[in-house]
């Protein structure tokens, strides 16, 4: 009688473990299964089989991860389809806006939890970029956060085929990468050789009665076109006179006079520039 029983009890338990790992290895493949459509760009159809286990492990966090891809497809793509002389202020907040949810919430996966940290890091560039004072920091500064998002949506795109059929998309940030960080390269070599060439804290013009002059020369591989803004204001800070001057195609090794028209009266002065169509090689 002893032997039946112990038989019976080994019996039991061997098929009760059976019934229990059934369970377990069927949320396994289907964990496996959405982890795969996400790395495919199916986020959506990822998600409804997160959704399904969302007890098991943490795909909770991983409808996180579908959710932040799926809002972000949506932000970059209304972005793209914004005029070029879009408000640059509404643009950053849009997608702000669209992004804002996710703070602090929890991700599944690491490296679009990076992503989205990086993205977010360069659209704060960008939001911060348009307070500076000064033209050339501003758009350094709005250069170096597009950078930023280009180098995020790449990652994106890479290791989460992230609009991977969108040809807008596609043409504008991942194949214009390496120009975008061209450009911010061209910004800080121009600027340091522009700066390079100040004498006492000030490029070194002549002034005359009712102008003032600076020689500058482009010690720099790359060609461009420049604007100098002046204003001229009283001891008090009011405004005297605005004036600007401009020269374009400005070669390697080329060197070029600014000109800028001054009142006729003691005055201060507070100048600045903007680079515009470098040409990137």
């Amino acid at each position: 009688m002893l032997k039946k029983i112990i038989k019976y009890i080994l019996v039991f338990t061997f098929a009760f473990s059976l019934i229990g790992c059934s369970g377990s290895n069927g949320d396994d493949k289907q964990y496996e299964e959405a982890n795969k459509l996400v790395t495919e760009g199916k986020y959506k159809q990822a998600k409804k089989i997160y959704k399904e286990i969302k007890s098991y492990k943490d795909s909770k966090d991983r409808i996180t991860d579908c959710d932040f891809l799926l809002a972000m497809e949506k932000s970059v793509v209304e972005r793209m389809e914004e005029p070029d002389d879009a408000d640059y202020s509404t643009l950053v907040d849009t997608e702000l806006s669209y992004l804002e949810e996710f703070e602090n919430k929890d991700f599944g996966n690491a490296k679009i939890e990076s992503y989205y940290e990086d993205y977010i890091d360069g659209l704060n560039t960008q939001k911060d970029s348009l307070k500076e004072d000064l033209l050339y920091d501003s758009d350094y500064g709005w250069q170096e956060g597009r950078v930023q998002r280009f180098e995020a949506l790449n990652g994106l795109y890479n290791d989460f085929n992230f609009l991977k059929n969108n040809k807008k998309f596609v043409a504008n940030y991942i194949k214009d990468l390496d120009y975008e960080k061209k450009l911010l390269k061209a910004y800080e070599n121009i600027n340091s050789d522009i700066g390079a060439q100040f004498k006492g804290g000030d490029l070194p013009w002549n002034y005359e009665d009712n102008y003032m002059e600076a020689t500058v020369k482009n010690n720099t591989n790359y060609t461009y076109d420049i604007t100098y803004f002046v204003t001229y204001t009283t001891d008090g800070n009011s405004i005297i006179s605005k004036d600007s001057y401009s020269e374009t195609e400005i070669a390697p090794g080329m060197s070029y006079t600014i000109h800028l028209t001054a009142p006729d009266q003691d005055c201060n002065y507070e100048w600045e520039y903007q680079i515009d169509n470098v040409v990137v090689k």
